[in-house]
């Protein structure tokens, strides 16, 4: 016998790469599909925090003091991990961020008081809040601004 015919030879060589072929388009289709599916579901989450808006209403500041009221106007989802900064720029005075234990849910408003003593006035206040404890959303409130109550 003098082995393999060049027929044959090349048949057995386009039927083992075939193979090859469709085990290697079997897992790249199977991959898309599950990447597919994972990044359909985190653009459905994150479309559901895109119309948040957090405000902040009012900064008030009063003897070591400062009163902030913020809500979430807009939003289908509401927000988890509260967090607070206060900052005295022309001082260099930084206040925070302070964590507020709480969830604020569309349409409703918190105040929150920080005990803190920046020098000179107030310059930004910013809230912060996640989305599905995921996605950040925040608002600031600036020197000048109405939301910013000077006393």
């Amino acid at each position: 016998m003098k082995g393999l015919s060049p027929i044959v030879a090349v048949v057995l060589l386009i039927g083992f790469t075939v193979s090859i072929a469709g085990i290697v388009s079997v897992w790249i289709t199977s991959t898309t599909r599950t990447q597919t599916e994972i990044i359909g579901e985190q653009a459905s989450l994150q479309a559901q925090c895109v119309g948040s808006t957090l405000v902040v209403k009012e900064v008030r500041r009063s003897s070591g003091q400062v009163n902030i009221t913020y809500a979430l106007e807009t939003g289908t989802e509401g927000l988890t991990n509260i967090s607070i900064e206060a900052i005295a720029l022309g001082n260099t005075t930084r206040a925070g961020p302070f964590y507020v234990n709480t969830t604020i849910k569309p349409g409703e408003g918190n105040a929150s008081t920080l005990n803190i003593q920046p020098v000179g006035p107030l310059d930004l206040v910013r809230v912060f809040g996640l989305c599905q404890n995921k996605y950040p959303i925040s608002t600031e409130c600036k020197s000048g601004k109405p939301c910013m109550v000077s006393n």
